[in-house]
């Protein structure tokens, strides 16, 4: 790609997965092209102008939330993983903006694609209690086990279909090699 030339780079899209993925890695096309108007033209006939989404998430905010946003498209459902039950991405996003410090870990993934992330790190612990978010913004807890446990025996006439997830269905689905998108890092 040779952008430094070009003033303004187009994509055409049919799946929202490309418009994540390209206001993820908006901040390195910017450094490849500081001048360049990035836009994508989405199959319905709209037009996203990424620059403007970008400055839209905040200046100060933009660069870990648009390194983020991948990690968080993929970890609360996209095309290579499963959404979490009932949770769409409208409860995904208000759950993000009570609990912002998993931006951290959706960053960290994000920028270390092959590296594990243990069932006792840090970056682990961001994304259950994300999770707990997700499913209870009053909880106080931070283990989606104990999370569940608490929504099935505390709770007057919970559904089973509302529980949250098991810490285990959070290993097992979630792995870095499915995020959208890796492959640019090679651009």
């Amino acid at each position: 790609m040779h952008c430094r030339l070009a003033p303004v780079l187009a994509w055409f899209a049919l799946d929202t997965d490309v418009i994540v993925i390209i206001i993820g890695k908006f901040r390195k096309l910017q450094a490849m092209c500081p001048a360049a108007e990035i836009w994508i033209a989405f199959g319905t006939g709209k037009y996203f102008h990424i620059n403007a989404i970008a400055q839209a998430l905040g200046e100060e905010k933009s660069t870990a939330l648009s390194t983020a946003l991948p990690t968080f498209h993929s970890f609360t459902g996209c095309d290579t993983f499963s959404a979490f039950f009932g949770k769409g991405k409208l409860s995904a996003w208000a759950a993000w903006k009570c609990y912002p410090a998993v931006t951290e870990a959706f960053r960290f993934i994000a920028e270390n694609l092959y590296v594990a992330i243990e069932l006792i790190s840090h970056h682990f612990k961001l994304l259950e209690r994300f999770t707990v978010v997700l499913y209870d913004k009053t909880s106080q807890l931070s283990s989606v086990d104990k999370a569940r446990r608490e929504l099935f025996c505390h709770r007057d006439k919970m559904m089973m279909e509302s529980l949250s997830p098991t810490v285990w269905s959070i290993i097992t689905a979630f792995k870095p090699c499915c995020l959208p998108g890796k492959h640019l890092d090679y651009c």
